[in-house]
Formats: C-alpha cells, structure tokens, sequence
C-alpha cells in the first residue's frame, strides 16, 4: 500500500495554515500601486470576496494584491467591466493624484499588466476589453485627460505623448507575435498599434 505523501496531521497544520492566512482585505496596503490600492480601499466590499476567491484557487507569486487585482480584471466575466471602478477611484481623486508623479507610472504600470495578462492566458475578449477602456476612456473622460497632460512632464524624455508611444513597438504586441496569436495582434491593429522595425533597429545598434 502506498503511503499518502502527508500525514492527517500534516494534512490538518497545513489545512489549519490556509485558514490562518490573513484575507486580502488585510493585504491591501501591500500594494505598490497607487490606482490599485486606491481602487481596493474604495469599493473593497466589491472587490475582496472575487480577490479572496482567486486567492484561495491559484498560486500567486509576486506581490500578491497588485498580482490578484489584475488577474481577476482579466478573467472576471462581470458585464459591468471592474474597470470602471479604476475610473471611478480617478475621477474622485483627481486633484490628489496631480500631485503624485508616481501615479503616471502606475497607470501604465496597471495597463502593461492587464494587456500581458490577456496574451499569456490569450483571453481575446479581455485585450479588446482592456485597450478599449484604456484609449476610449482617456478620449472621453475629462479626468483621466487632465491626469495625462500633467503627468506628460514626468516623462522620462521629452517630447513624448503617452498616446501615441505606447502604440509603437509594445511589447505585449510583440510577445503575441511570438506566441503566433493572430486573433490578438489583429485587435492590436485595430487599435492602431504598430510594429516599428526602424526604431527596433536603432535601439540594438545603440546597445
């Protein structure tokens, strides 16, 4: 007879163990991110028992919060996009968020995590979804306007448009041409992303 590879008292410390971890409501001043952390302490009532629910089904390496609020952006079917609550945690905390030059980096933080996550589980429905909310709600959103002209000049360079840059030669583009998703790189284009091979090749005669 083979032997379980836990005792019932192993079994029972490590079932004991799993209880014991503190809820992402606890956690939530973990986050790195200042629209995640924001958009938590704002609408947790929403957010908590989907967090605790993927928490409790997968493995998350990395930091745990930030990594869960945008796996559970990605994979949740919610019609009503919990995206809109990033815009809404924006929108009532614009003029605080001025002040912040981190802030800028986080949006494109959030954005860049939420676009790989959609490639590498190939979750077409959700890139769509994300490029949509990112680039139509800038275009329409007032708030989220006025965030981008100010944060513009805590670029790294100058004479950069946030826009129009994070459409040329995106990595997440790029990682599903190499994943050969045709469907995926097809919704880029739709968006107007585009290869640039003459600005890859003078990023490698530079290095």
């Amino acid at each position: 007879m083979e032997m379980s590879e836990y005792s019932p008292r192993q079994r029972s410390i490590d079932s004991s163990e799993t209880d014991k971890r503190p809820s992402i409501k606890d956690q939530i001043y973990e986050s790195e991110n200042i629209l995640i952390k924001g958009t938590l302490e704002l609408h947790h009532e929403y957010f908590v028992p989907k967090l605790d629910n993927i928490v409790k089904q997968t493995y998350v390496q990395g930091n745990k919060i930030d990594t869960t609020f945008v796996k559970l952006l990605i994979e949740d079917p919610d019609e009503n996009n919990p995206l809109n609550y990033v815009k809404d945690y924006i929108a009532k905390n614009t003029s605080e968020l001025q002040k912040q030059s981190k802030a800028l980096g986080d949006l494109r933080d959030l954005h860049n995590k939420l676009l790989l996550e959609a490639v590498e589980s190939e979750n077409s429905d959700s890139l769509q979804k994300v490029l949509t909310w990112y680039l139509n709600e800038v275009d329409d959103n007032k708030d989220m306007q006025r965030l981008i002209r100010i944060w513009q000049k805590f670029d790294d360079y100058s004479g950069s448009n946030s826009m129009t840059d994070i459409k040329i030669n995106n990595t997440t583009m790029i990682r599903a041409c190499e994943k050969d998703n045709f469907e995926m790189i097809l919704i880029f284009f739709k968006f107007e992303f585009k290869i640039d091979a003459s600005k890859m090749n003078q990023a490698n005669t530079n290095s």
